[in-house]
């Protein structure tokens, strides 16, 4: 037996197999796949089956030439990178800059809407010119250029008297309101939960200035 090869003793078949399994527990665990197999073999232990790859490197291996073409374009890249580089005015690597932040700051922006809107933030209503529009759109054909049709309504719009733009204004103004209160409630639940930055830096102003107000009065 292995066991009795190793420890050049007599021992149980049963004894051997919990001595294997702590041997294995204590001794091969920390080893490398390819130190354990070479112990296993000096131990004339029977070899083991090889775990397949996982299907990561197994993708590798199927695009093993797709990935070498892979890295001679990123070196291409890179060489041309450096021209390209080179070639370029301080004022153009300047111009280069101010974009990549203005497309930095624009994704930053983005990000920060979708955070409002995963927190549901209440929608500011549309201009009054909008309300118009929207209630123009029966009138637009389906082989109208859409920029065109608008060009054409906002014109309308500035022709409208007084009298006729009230019932649009009217209308703003309740939906206005109704998202004042709407925004207020939100804020209110938006500090009750720690999203503290989201809020108005007014409203934060005003509720401080009334905690004040009510631990002055409670002294």
């Amino acid at each position: 037996m292995a066991c009795n090869k190793i420890l050049n003793l007599s021992s149980s078949t049963k004894y051997c197999n919990f001595l294997f399994t702590r041997i294995s527990q204590i001794v091969f665990r920390p080893y490398s796949e390819s130190r354990l197999r070479r112990l296993e073999k000096k131990w004339d232990i029977p070899p083991r089956p090889k775990r397949p790859l996982n299907p990561f490197f197994k993708f590798v291996v199927l695009r093993r030439e797709e990935m070498k073409e892979y890295r001679e374009e990123m070196n291409e890249y890179s060489r041309q990178m450096i021209l390209y580089e080179k070639s370029l005015t301080s004022e153009q690597k300047q111009i280069l800059k101010s974009l990549a932040e203005k497309r930095a700051e624009m994704k930053e922006k983005s990000k920060e809407q979708q955070r409002l809107k995963d927190l549901g933030k209440p929608r500011k209503p549309p201009p009054v010119i909008f309300l118009f529009i929207s209630s123009k759109m029966n009138t637009k054909k389906d082989d109208d250029q859409y920029h065109e049709w608008v060009s054409q309504i906002s014109k309308e719009w500035t022709l409208l008297s007084t009298e006729e733009r009230e019932k649009y204004e009217a209308e703003h103004k309740k939906m206005t309101e109704k998202y004042m209160n709407e925004l207020l409630a939100w804020e209110a639940e938006m500090i009750r939960l720690g999203h503290i930055d989201v809020v108005r830096r007014r409203v934060l102003l005003d509720l401080r200035i009334t905690v004040n107000y009510q631990l002055v009065k409670k002294t």
